[in-house]
C-alpha cells in the first residue's frame, strides 16, 4: 500500500533577513499518514489555524483538497517522494475542515 503524508504549519518559515521562506515554520502543527490504494481515501480534518500543508506521497497519486475531497484522475498528481505545499484556509467551514484525499496512479 502507498503512503500519502500530511505536515501542517501555522505560517511559513523567516529567512535570515525576515523574509517569508517557501516553506512551513517549525515545529509543524500535526502531521498525518494514509495508506491509499486505487480507491481514494481522505485523511482527518486538518487542524483549524492551519495555513500551509506539506505533502508528499511515496508513490505517485491523485490528490484532492477540500471538505470533502475525491481524488481522481483529472485532480492534482504528485510524483512519489517530491514534497508539494499548498495554502489552505485557516477557518472551518461550517464547523468542518479541509481533508487531503489521494488516489493511486
Amino acid at each position: 500500500m502507498a503512503i500519502l503524508n500530511v505536515t501542517e504549519y501555522s505560517r511559513l518559515a523567516l529567512d535570515a533577513d525576515g523574509k517569508a521562506a517557501e516553506f512551513g515554520r517549525e515545529p509543524a502543527l500535526a502531521a498525518q499518514n494514509k495508506t491509499f490504494t486505487d480507491a481514494s481515501v481522505q485523511t482527518n480534518a486538518l487542524q483549524t489555524d492551519t495555513h500551509l500543508i506539506r505533502v508528499v506521497v511515496d508513490t505517485d497519486a491523485y490528490i484532492a483538497i477540500g471538505l470533502n475531497p475525491t481524488a481522481a484522475p483529472g485532480t492534482t498528481m504528485l510524483f512519489a517522494d517530491k514534497p508539494e505545499y499548498f495554502g489552505v484556509p485557516s477557518v472551518p467551514i461550517d464547523g468542518a475542515g479541509f481533508k487531503v484525499a489521494a488516489i493511486s496512479v
